[in-house]
């Protein structure tokens, strides 16, 4: 599942494949926007532990968009009484 209004992006999505290397800026922006992020608009990155949406915080912060990290991710949300949660993978 996944929290209500998500998008789902690979952080690896993000690195050349052959080199373990950032992608351009542009690239990267182009990806981000196409998955919904907006300048002005704060984004906040999560995964399952939130080790692997620290990328994300990383590279949203180095294009410039306003992003948090919500360190306690799906862990945390789900054990939260009440809290929704969507069934099925976020929209790519």
């Amino acid at each position: 599942g996944h929290i209500p209004g998500a998008a789902n992006r690979y952080w690896m999505d993000d690195l050349i494949k052959e080199s373990g290397v950032l992608r351009s800026p542009d690239e990267l922006r182009r990806a981000y926007e196409g998955a919904g992020v907006r300048p002005g608009r704060l984004t906040v990155s999560y995964c399952n532990t939130g080790m692997q949406s620290s990328h994300t915080w990383f590279v949203l912060r180095y294009l410039g968009f306003e992003s948090l990290l919500y360190d306690g991710s799906m862990g945390e949300w789900s054990r939260a009484a009440n809290a929704p949660i969507v069934s099925g993978a976020a929209p790519r």
